[in-house]
């Protein structure tokens, strides 16, 4: 599960006890903004403070329900067996549309709810502990180009989390290098004597491939007046600065090389769009439960359900069933993989266009207004009362 549950620990406590009750299987969890807000009734009597005090009670409520948050293999006994990898993660304005500026002139009063209910430690602090932990052999530099200083958002946050990642990644390498050296000896110690599928996933998006409105993944520019034709094209150019951050793809794509002997697949949430396609060697795949006005939208399925993306199970022939010349399949050719229905703008392809999204945004704000005009004569008659 990709994050953002819920920012009410409550809440999620009930909504993981309900998911390891009821799916009968290993859970995983990453952590997203909305579990990073603090403030507010419950949070303020449990004496949280910061937004990194918050994310270490997720995690040990995770940990108290059999919830991982760490990495793990998988399907260790099977045919095709996985590691999986939570990636910790935040934004940092690398994904930013090119030649879109314009459309963020007022990115500084934009209301986007992290800037008031995430509370982080400053500047100093952060690049002191990226100072101390580069001195430990921790070093987390990534080629991002110029960084943008939005003024909103912590610089070297993004780093501070990615060094978060930095043990287990080591470890899987780790891994992955003994069952290439090694494969016969290590079947003796319980290691899988297939070379094991890597199965990545976060919360935020990790490249501007993954962007709601970047339509063609093989295109290295982002064409404006081509892709941004819906009725808020200024939303989607401010979101694009807090999607997520490059760190995550250049984490992901360290881990291990491209072959033929490993699928890699990467799963990630936040954007509330539909997503299943390849790139350069890499699945990315985000199956997004959405609001209920964005299901009634049609912006994202309106039958929504767990995805299957890997079978530990599976054997070769079981593919025998898939038409691969088929373009409107998303699959690397991992033997555990599962095949998914190709997916890049969801409201385009499978709910009616851009019409019917017109069409349905207007309704929904008809209806808000009617909803507001009864809540406030309700108000209204029970004071009267």
């Amino acid at each position: 599960i990709a994050g953002d549950i819920s920012h009410d620990l409550s809440t999620l406590e009930e909504t993981l006890c309900i998911l390891v009750k009821n799916l009968n299987c290993h859970v995983f969890f990453v952590w997203g903004n909305h579990e990073a807000w603090i403030g507010g009734r419950e949070m303020d009597s449990r004496g949280i403070k910061d937004s990194l005090q918050k994310i270490e009670l997720v995690k040990k409520l995770c940990s108290r329900f059999g919830v991982y948050t760490d990495f793990q293999l998988v399907g260790r006994a099977k045919e095709n067996p996985a590691f999986i990898l939570p990636i910790e993660s935040w934004y940092d304005a690398t994904l930013s549309l090119r030649g879109c500026e314009d459309l963020c002139d007022s990115f500084n009063s934009w209301p986007w709810v992290d800037f008031v209910r995430c509370e982080w430690p400053d500047e100093h602090t952060i690049k002191e502990w990226l100072s101390n932990a580069k001195e430990l052999g921790k070093d987390v530099v990534y080629e991002r180009g110029h960084l943008e200083n939005t003024g909103r958002i912590p610089m070297g946050l993004t780093e501070w989390f990615a060094l978060q990642n930095f043990d287990s990644i080591q470890q899987i390498q780790n891994l992955y290098d003994k069952w290439k050296l090694d494969m016969g000896e290590s079947e003796s110690n319980n290691y899988p004597s297939s070379c094991p599928g890597l199965i990545t996933f976060s919360h935020f998006l990790p490249n501007n491939k993954t962007l709601p409105d970047w339509k063609e993944p093989s295109e290295e520019i982002f064409l404006r007046d081509e892709w941004l034709d819906h009725p808020v094209p200024n939303v989607s150019a401010k979101f694009a600065k807090v999607s997520g951050s490059k760190i995550i793809d250049e984490q992901i794509r360290s881990i291990i090389l491209p072959s033929n002997e490993t699928a890699r697949l990467h799963v990630f949430g936040h954007s509330h769009r539909p997503k299943d396609f390849v790139y350069d060697g890499i699945r990315y795949i985000h199956n997004p439960l959405g609001k209920p006005a964005e299901r009634d939208m049609n912006m994202v399925s309106r039958e929504v359900d767990f995805q299957l993306i890997w079978n530990c199970s599976r054997s070769d022939a079981s593919l025998l069933e898939y038409d691969f010349s088929d373009k409107n399949m998303s699959f690397l050719g991992g033997t555990g993989e599962v095949p998914g229905s190709k997916m890049i703008r969801f409201w385009e392809e499978r709910g009616g266009g851009k019409k019917a999204l017109r069409r349905n945004m207007r309704h929904r704000k008809i209806r808000r207004r009617l909803e507001v005009k009864r809540f406030v004569r309700d108000v209204k008659k029970t004071k009267l009362d």
